[in-house]
């Protein structure tokens, strides 16, 4: 095994891309990518063995799993899409898909979950599957990973309808892909939402992890969907609620920081909310205000000022008129 290492330390990287780790083969025999050249559906790998340097010939169908180093940018697409930047998500599953090609073939390899990513961004835009040019290039993938990608398509491309919804339920019936179910679910929950029936569309999202608890990228985003919509419709403390409870089934997730945020957020009172709070509170203090209980409270109504036309009137009828009597003794005289 020693001399196997050191061996590949020297031999040529034959492979131009450095995604893949190992590649382990139906018949036991496991193989180090860089020892490994491929071309189309053939094999060969050039390793160190008992009587020295050997070449072991197989084809892309005898190779039962291959072992891939993560890519960095998948995660980085995946955060995009959470953040609902699809147009930067898109870009960068375009770099990972061009990257990964070669690996197609290969049962586990980046290329399937880089498409996936790239559909999600596309449905995020509204758009169809064909407007990625790698949707339609499904050819040497496994049966599985087929069946996986034409589904995904098939959700992608369905309408934004209520017709759309039974579309949905159909598919997630017809399948036993975890992710599929998932995902069909998550695009029902979107249509309702798209509807305006919000509390409809939070229970919706909730179901999402039902079906696939185990894909904590599709669990966080229902999640968040449905808090979202439950704040819409002005239950920000059920929000919250909601993303307690996840952080509590998932203390570790790498979205505590964004979860904390948008807690905070529902937490603030909208404009809408603060005006209506406002306006009850001036309601309830003048229905609180009454003429005997200010008296009682000390509270005096100031005098009403009268209109100066009835002051005079008023200054008239007090000031007395000069006497018209004549004194009789002034005309005796």
């Amino acid at each position: 095994m020693r001399a196997l290492f050191l061996l590949t330390l020297f031999l040529p990287v034959l492979i131009s891309n450095s995604h893949a780790q190992e590649y382990l083969l139906k018949n036991g025999r496991r193989f180090p990518a860089s020892a490994v050249k491929i071309s189309g559906m053939n094999c060969t790998a050039t390793v160190a063995g008992e009587g020295g340097i050997e070449t072991v010939v197989f084809t892309i169908k005898d190779i039962a799993q291959a072992t891939f180093a993560p890519v960095p940018d998948m995660a980085k697409a995946r955060d995009l899409i959470v953040q609902k930047k699809f147009d930067e998500a898109f870009t960068v599953t375009n770099v990972i898909l061009k990257a990964t090609v070669q690996f197609k073939p290969l049962p586990g390899n980046p290329w399937v979950e880089a498409l996936l990513l790239q559909l999600d961004a596309l449905e995020g835009k509204k758009k169809k599957s064909s407007d990625s040019t790698q949707a339609a290039a499904l050819i040497s993938l496994t049966p599985d990973e087929n069946e996986l990608v034409t589904k995904m398509i098939s959700i992608v491309d369905s309408e934004h309808t209520p017709a759309g919804i039974e579309k949905m339920k159909t598919l997630a019936k017809e399948t036993n892909i975890g992710y599929v179910q998932a995902r069909a679910q998550l695009r029902i929950a979107d249509v309702q939402a798209d509807f305006g029936n919000l509390e409809q569309a939070a229970k919706e999202y909730l179901c999402v992890p039902i079906f696939n608890a185990t894909d904590s990228f599709l669990s966080f985003r229902a999640t968040m969907s449905a808090a979202n919509c439950l704040f819409q419709i002005k239950r920000g403390e059920d929000a919250i609620k909601i993303l307690d409870y996840y952080l509590s089934d998932n203390p570790s997730t790498k979205y505590k920081t964004m979860i904390e945020t948008e807690k905070l957020r529902f937490k603030t009172p909208t404009k809408d909310e603060e005006g209506v709070d406002n306006a009850a509170a001036k309601g309830a203090a003048a229905a609180d205000s009454t003429p005997a209980k200010d008296e009682a409270e000390g509270k005096k109504e100031s005098p009403k000022e009268e209109p100066e036309e009835e002051k005079k009137e008023e200054t008239a009828k007090e000031e007395p008129t000069p006497d018209k009597t004549v004194d009789k003794t002034e005309t005796n005289k």
